[in-house]
């Protein structure tokens, strides 16, 4: 059997990680599905899904450890939009979003279910990142992520 199902998830700051742990067992939950592997997918460059403990302290170093490695602003020619192609007028500086999502974060992951709920270690959550936040686009305020469950 396969389930899938896209969720929203409206960020609050341009930097944070978001537990979504509970909203994927939840899916798991609706789609019956006992034994099998769930594969959540963000649906943006600037996002990103990892597992990680939700240890506020952790998060905030997380955080403050990717901003010193990507800071925002720093004369990326991504940020430029008279080097770009088609740019939208309305394009944010968020080159470092990007670079912060390609070596820091992946797009997808995958994880076994077992007995109709996600498989995790004692401490391990599933984390949502959000580097480019709030949309500044009206038509763009949610974040959306897909849950894909394959399984029995």
């Amino acid at each position: 059997m396969i389930y899938r199902k896209e969720l929203e998830l409206r960020t609050q700051k341009k930097n944070e990680i978001y537990d979504i742990t509970d909203s994927v067992n939840k899916v798991i939950n609706e789609s019956g599905i006992q034994e099998g592997i769930v594969l959540v997918q963000a649906q943006h460059t600037t996002t990103g899904v990892i597992v990680n403990e939700n240890e506020l302290n952790a998060l905030e170093d997380i955080i403050e450890y990717l901003d010193k490695q990507a800071p925002y602003d720093a004369g990326y020619s991504h940020d430029d939009p008279s080097l770009r192609k088609d740019c939208p007028e309305d394009e944010p500086k968020n080159c470092d979003a990007h670079i912060k999502v390609a070596c820091y974060s992946q797009s997808s992951l995958s994880w076994s279910v077992h007995k109709g709920e996600l498989e995790l270690g004692r401490y391990q959550r599933l984390m949502f990142q959000e580097f480019d936040g709030p949309c500044p686009r009206k038509h763009k305020t949610m974040r959306k992520y897909i849950v894909k469950i394959i399984g029995e």
